[in-house]
């Protein structure tokens, strides 16, 4: 179960991911995708005032189940970008590299989902 636990994780954890980087592709859903970074924001910098910056609470469920099916707490990075990133590309990227990665991409898919939702204008007539 715990196993099974830890692939739904995974599943949940890289679409959450996915979502945040390019839901902003989808015009319809622009203004869900706006809220969906907003609650992003408010664990990595409001829950993170508790446990850390850049808090996120898949991550810590996730390596819970990991820790329960034997891994170490010592041996999981605080970023689930960096554990990714390291178990499927041949070369390792350091932590400090993985969080300027996820914040900086992240932080750019703020600015052009804000861009589309709030100065983007809209052409009713698509033959002009």
């Amino acid at each position: 179960m715990l196993q099974l636990a830890d692939i739904a994780l995974y599943v949940i954890h890289l679409a959450i991911t996915l979502y945040s980087l390019l839901g902003w592709l989808w015009s319809r859903g622009r203004r869900a995708h706006l809220i969906f970074l907003g609650a992003i924001l408010a664990c990595w910098f409001g829950l993170g005032l508790w446990k850390g910056i850049g808090y996120c609470p898949f991550t810590d469920w996730h390596w819970q189940v990991k820790v329960k099916l034997g891994a170490s707490y010592a041996d999981l990075p605080n970023s689930f970008i960096k554990h990714v990133w390291d178990a499927v590309l041949p070369w390792p990227i350091t932590a400090p590299a993985a969080d300027v990665l996820t914040f900086g991409a992240f932080f750019a898919s703020i600015a052009v989902a804000i861009w589309l939702n709030f100065f983007k204008q809209t052409n009713p007539d698509p033959s002009r």
